[in-house]
């Protein structure tokens, strides 16, 4: 008998997490001494002139931004907006192992979370495993010798716990109150918000003339990017949550490829230990909730 084929959203998972690399590889990429909002404005902008629009009028639904959950789209896009800076400042000051496997810890902080905004009850044992996760944590960041660290590299560990936390924010509103709301709609708005408030900081605070590899560079963040939040937000409508989430982790293993290849960094065993135990306690979490 042949082999059952996969969903077809396993795929598409699959590439979001590829395309996600290598956006944030090409962040890294940019040249130094570019402010942050010139960054973010500069990869939005290429989000919104090369993805979002070109799709919206060629499958001419402007009409799907019309809504009547704007409001909520406005709130998400303000937790996104202190996402995509926190990450941005995040990604260009540590390597990208360590990044993505800080990041892994997004489903125990929305199971954390969830608890006390919507009430969701947390048992002894999905207790043990976040405990479990954030022992991973540790071990990455190893608090200990944190005064040996450079302050770039705690920088860039506190901007980390920040993104997580509003992508976390982000994430609940969508759960709570975006179900349903068609993908192009979700994806405009942040990226919108980002590119207004973005703008507007490089009008007031100025910014550094990009060259033309950098300019390049950078709005390829923003259009790899916004294929790869497009492909995940598919991958989601055409294969269960269980099914997709662990594909995410495959992150690691091209974070891990590409730090080698572009800066010949490989990630010390015990950021290696660290994010095995945080993947491990955020699969078993997830089924856990699934299954109770």
């Amino acid at each position: 008998m042949p082999p059952p084929s996969l969903p077809p959203g396993i795929y598409y998972a699959l590439l979001a997490a590829l395309l996600a690399v290598v956006s944030d590889t090409c962040l890294k990429l940019v040249g130094q001494g570019y402010p942050v909002w010139q960054l973010v404005f500069a990869n939005v902008a290429g989000a919104q002139l090369f993805v979002f629009w070109p799709l919206l009028t060629l499958r001419r639904e402007w009409g799907v931004l019309k809504t009547p959950l704007l409001r909520f789209h406005l709130l998400r896009a303000a937790f996104g907006l202190v996402a995509v800076f926190t990450a941005t400042i995040a990604i260009r000051l540590l390597p990208l192992p360590m990044f993505y496997s800080l990041c892994f810890t997004a489903p125990l902080v929305k199971t954390l979370m969830a608890s006390v905004v919507v009430r969701e009850r947390i048992t002894g044992a999905i207790f043990g495993l976040l405990m479990l996760g954030f022992a991973g944590t540790l071990l990455i960041i190893q608090p200990d010798a944190a005064f040996k660290l450079e302050s770039d590299t705690l920088l860039g560990v506190g901007m980390t716990a920040a993104f997580v936390l509003s992508y976390t924010c982000s994430v609940l509103v969508i759960r709570s109150r975006l179900q349903g709301e068609p993908s192009l709609t979700m994806s405009f708005y942040p990226s919108f918000v980002d590119l207004v408030v973005a703008g507007g900081l490089l009008l007031v605070l100025g910014g550094k003339a990009f060259t033309w590899p950098d300019l390049a560079l950078n709005v390829a963040v923003g259009v790899v990017g916004a294929l790869a939040n497009l492909a995940l937000v598919t991958a989601y409508k055409r294969a269960p949550v269980a099914a997709v989430s662990p594909m995410q982790y495959t992150e690691m293993v091209w974070g891990v490829a590409a730090s080698y290849v572009f800066w010949n960094h490989l990630p010390t065993p015990l950021t290696l230990a660290g994010a095995a135990l945080i993947i491990l306690a955020s699969w078993l979490v997830g089924r856990m909730r699934r299954f109770a």
